[in-house]
Parts: C-alpha cells; structure tokens; sequence
C-alpha cells in the first residue's frame, strides 16, 4: 500500500553567518532565522565558526584557518540528520573548502544537495576550472542562483538554474517619499577593494564642489578605512563620517537620513544594498558592474556608470540632488521592483524547492 503520508524538510543549511555582515552572510542568516521562528527544522552551519574563549587564535592567519576548517568539517557530521543540504557557495578558494566538502558527504549520504551560488566572479573562476564546474553539477540535486545574471552564466556553460532572489528585507526600512533631495549621500559596503570606496570618495568631492553642505555617510568597516581616511583628508572632504560596522536595527536609521545612495563595487552580483536602498526610497547611483545592471535600470530606476568612473558618478549625485522630480519616478521605479522580494514570497520558493526534491 502507497504511503501518501507527506515528507517533511530537514534543512542543514551551510554558510559564513554574522559577523562579518557582508551581503551573503546576511542573506543565510536571515532564511536561517526567519526558518527557525516559523518551526522549520533547519540547522546552520557555519564555514566561519567562533572560537569563543580560544579567539586569540584569530590573531595567527594560518593556523585560525586550519583549525576554523577542522571545526567546520567537524560540524558537517549534522548532515546526517538532515534530507536537504543548503550549501551557499561562492568561488574562489572557498568553493574547494566549504562547497566540495558538504557537496561530497551530503551526495555520499543520499541527501538532495543545494548549491545555492553567489557572487559575481562566477564567469570567470568557472571558465578556468570548467571540470569543477561539470563534477559538482553532476552530483549536486539543484542550482539556485539569487539573479537573471547568474543565471545566464551559468546557462552559457551549459547548466540550467532557478531564480530565488535574496530577501530584500523592505519591512525593516521605511519607504520615505521625499519632496526635495539634500546632497545627503550613504554608502553601505565593506571598506575592501572589491566595493571601491576609494572611487565614491573621488564621485563625492564631485558633489561637494557644487554642494558645500553635502554630507556622506559611510557604513561598514574594513582593511582599507586606514587609506580611506587618508584619501578623505587628501580631498579635503568635509562632513564625511565613517560610521564602522552598524547594528543592522541601525541601518535603516541612516538610510533615512540620507537622501541618495551610491555603490561604487568592482564586482557584484545582485548586493542586497542597492534593495535596501530602494526600500528607504533613495535614488541610486551605482557602477554597472556583474548583475547590476539586471537589478538596476539605467534612468528608470537608477542611474549606473562604468567600473570606477568616479567623474560620471559624481555627475550623477549632482543630477539627482538637484532635479527632484527625476528622482522621484527613479524612487517610485525602484519600489516597484522589490515587491516580488519580500519575505512571503521568498519564503514560499524555498518551500516549494525544498519540498519537490525530498519527494523526487
């Protein structure tokens, strides 16, 4: 007699979590916990786990690495009590530590594995290791990708993926229709070279010369504050704060005071920033690198230049600043396209996918 009693999802879900608070770790932390609190049996993973009271260890680059992948590879044993592996992968030499290894064991053990892909750089890294890539589609049970340009690189190798795009997490930020916008400027990226803070320092001096008063705001933190700084001084910047890592209940305080938001990274694929700044209502002025430019349309809901044109870019903020109503149909355009990213419906995709591959 057929069993027609319905399978339940048990997710191992296997990512770097907070901190740092860079883009994918949030995205993980947040369907880990959004998960947990409506009951679903899912259990995280870290690829990054805390020493606790051995984090004098941080301090020796190496060894930190050898004994955090030990713990992790440790931790991995909790794929045994799951039926679905969740992996968030990305490239570079966190693929062969943290990708292959869950990837292995969870196909081994008869699990349906995820391979949830994120970043930009996937064109690239895959068209120099295009074994790699054949070997983890072959056992691996899904590819999701978060955005139309993932998508197609990955279609350009030969492999078909869904779209589930990362939560965009509008009801913690206040949708603010402004009638004039003030030469208030925000930038939410990590202070490393991929986001390129150097070059919205140079687009912003450009605003400033036209805008005395203009103020920018800085939010994260990173290797390169030191020479950031340094370049602010060096500009002769004025009402530049650096604000180092924000609580994330403090994120949506400043993205209210700002009235523009700028992101000037070399590489990306679909950064959750640029979502939350169409959520507080800010115009934004952005490089049109990765997937950029499948999120953001030029003139209608954003304005995008080249990979560190910081002359276009500062162009673009005084644009901004100074015609309002242009700005309010960039906002209004923007609004527009995070409605299909709220937590109900990303929520109800990930279900769906869970459920149909423990019943294939």
């Amino acid at each position: 007699m057929k069993n027609n009693k319905k399978l339940t999802p048990r997710v191992c879900l296997i990512s770097e979590f907070p901190p740092p608070a860079a883009g994918m770790t949030v995205q993980a932390h947040q369907l880990l916990t959004r998960f947990k609190d409506e009951n679903l049996d899912i259990t995280g993973i870290r690829t990054n786990p805390e020493l606790g009271c051995f984090s004098w260890i941080d301090k020796i680059k190496v060894v930190r690495s050898v004994i955090k992948w030990i713990i992790f590879l440790f931790n991995c044993r909790k794929i045994l009590s799951c039926n679905i592996v969740h992996i968030f992968s990305s490239s570079g030499l966190n693929y062969y530590l943290f990708t292959l290894p869950p990837l292995c064991i969870g196909h081994f053990l008869g699990k349906k594995v995820i391979i949830n892909y994120h970043g930009g750089g996937a064109k690239g890294y895959f068209s120099k290791r295009p074994v790699l890539l054949s070997k983890s589609m072959a056992i691996s049970d899904s590819l999701i990708v978060p955005s139309g340009f993932l998508q197609d690189v990955f279609k350009a190798f030969g492999y078909t993926s869904k779209i589930i795009g990362n939560i965009a997490n509008i009801e913690r930020f206040t949708f603010n229709k402004r009638e004039s916008y003030e030469p208030i400027v925000i930038s939410t990226r990590n202070l490393t070279s991929v986001y390129n803070i150097h070059c919205a320092l140079k687009a912003f001096r450009i605003l400033q010369d036209q805008h005395s008063h203009a103020i920018l705001y800085i939010a994260g933190d990173g290797p390169d504050r030191a020479d950031l700084e340094a370049l602010a001084s060096e500009l002769k910047l004025e009402n530049i704060f650096f604000l180092g890592n924000l609580p994330n209940e403090e994120v949506p305080v400043y993205m209210n005071k700002a009235h523009v938001f700028i992101n000037t990274s070399t590489i990306d694929n679909m950064p959750g920033s640029i979502l939350e700044a169409y959520a507080a209502g800010l115009p934004v002025v952005s490089t049109n690198v990765g997937g950029i430019p499948y999120m953001v349309d030029h003139e209608k809901t954003g304005l995008l230049a080249n990979n560190n044109d910081y002359e276009t870019l500062g162009k673009y903020l005084i644009k901004v600043v100074d015609n309002p109503n242009y700005s309010k149909a960039l906002v209004e355009n923007g609004y527009e396209v995070i409605k299909d990213l709220s937590w109900s419906n990303i929520r109800s995709l990930w279900l769906n996918e869970y459920q149909s591959l423990i019943e294939k």
